[in-house]
């Protein structure tokens, strides 16, 4: 489980500029952006 979030966590900061425009899943950006924060 942690391998899978720590990968998930890697890509998605990579692919942040790319999930928000597609707005499919835009509480995964937004939860992503407020952890970083």
């Amino acid at each position: 489980m942690f391998a899978s979030i720590g990968v998930m966590r890697a890509l998605n900061r990579h692919h942040v500029p790319e999930f928000n425009p597609k707005g499919k899943e835009p509480h995964w950006g937004r939860r992503k952006l407020k952890r970083d924060q």
